[in-house]
C-alpha cells in the first residue's frame, strides 16, 4: 500500500506493535512478533485478529440475529473454502466423544462478516483433523479405533451440499488423524493419503476414478514400504 492510499486512523488495526506502521508491514509466516495478550496468542506481523466465535456460545451474525446453534466444542482440524455465489466458509471439526462430534461451517461474505453457521456432518466421534481436497470439499477423520473418513461439501450451491459421504479411505476402521490430496500425472489424477494417530507412517490411500470425485468409486490400497 502506498503512502497516498493509507487508511484513516479508524481503519488502522489496533493490534500493531508500538512504533510500527501496520500499513507498511509485509506478512512473514512464522514471524510471531505480535503478542495479542488479551487473546493469549502470538501472530505474524501483518495479520489482524478478531474473535468470531466461542465454544458453547451462539454466534453473532451480520444480520443482528444469533446463530441457530452454539459454536461447537473441541474445534480441531479446519480449512477455508471459497463459495460459488461469493463469500467463503471456515470448516472445522469437533473432536467430541461418543458420536457427538462432527463438522461445522462458519459462513462469511466477501467482507468477512459472519452470515451463517451450520452443522455439515453429525453422529461421528472424535473428528480430529482431515484435509481439503482440490475440488473444495473437506475430508474429516475420526480418531478412534473404528474411525472412518468422511467427505463433506460445504458449498450451498453444490448438489452434494449436506450430503456427507463415508469414503473408502477408512477401510475397515482406524484411528485416523489426517488426509492429504496429491495431484498426480500433471493434475489429471488425485490420490488421497490418510495417516493414523497410532503410526503416522501407516498410510492408506485412495485414487478416485475420473469424474468420480464425489463418489467412493476408485482404487483403495494400503501400501507396503520395503
Amino acid at each position: 500500500m502506498t503512502p497516498s492510499n493509507r487508511p484513516s486512523s479508524s481503519e488502522v488495526p489496533t493490534d500493531a506493535p508500538f512504533g510500527e506502521d501496520p500499513t507498511d508491514v509485509t506478512f512473514r509466516r512464522g514471524d510471531l512478533r505480535k503478542d495479542i495478550t488479551r487473546l493469549g496468542i502470538k501472530v505474524s506481523k501483518g495479520i489482524t485478529v478478531r474473535v468470531i466465535a466461542n465454544a458453547g456460545r451462539f454466534i453473532n451474525l451480520a444480520s443482528g440475529d444469533k446463530s441457530s446453534l452454539p459454536f461447537h466444542s473441541s474445534p480441531d482440524g479446519a480449512a477455508v473454502f471459497p463459495l460459488t455465489n461469493g463469500g467463503y466458509v471456515y470448516v472445522s471439526n469437533s473432536e467430541v466423544q461418543d458420536k457427538r462430534g462432527g463438522v461445522y461451517g462458519v459462513y462469511m461474505d466477501d467482507d468477512g462478516n459472519v452470515v451463517d453457521y451450520k452443522q455439515l456432518l453429525s453422529g461421528t466421534t472424535r473428528n480430529c483433523s482431515g484435509g481439503a481436497t482440490p475440488w473444495h470439499t473437506y475430508v474429516s477423520c475420526e480418531e478412534y479405533g473404528s474411525g472412518q473418513c468422511y467427505q463433506v461439501d460445504p458449498d450451498p450451491a453444490s448438489e452434494h451440499h449436506l450430503l456427507p459421504e463415508k469414503t473408502v479411505l477408512g477401510g475397515k476402521g482406524g484411528n485416523y488423524e489426517a488426509v492429504v490430496s496429491v495431484l498426480l500425472s500433471g493434475g489429471l489424477h488425485i490420490t488421497q493419503f490418510a495417516c493414523t494417530a497410532d503410526d503416522p507412517f501407516f498410510l492408506t490411500f485412495f485414487t478416485p476414478f475420473p469424474h468420480q470425485r464425489h463418489a467412493t468409486i476408485g482404487i483403495h490400497q494400503i501400501p507396503s514400504f520395503s
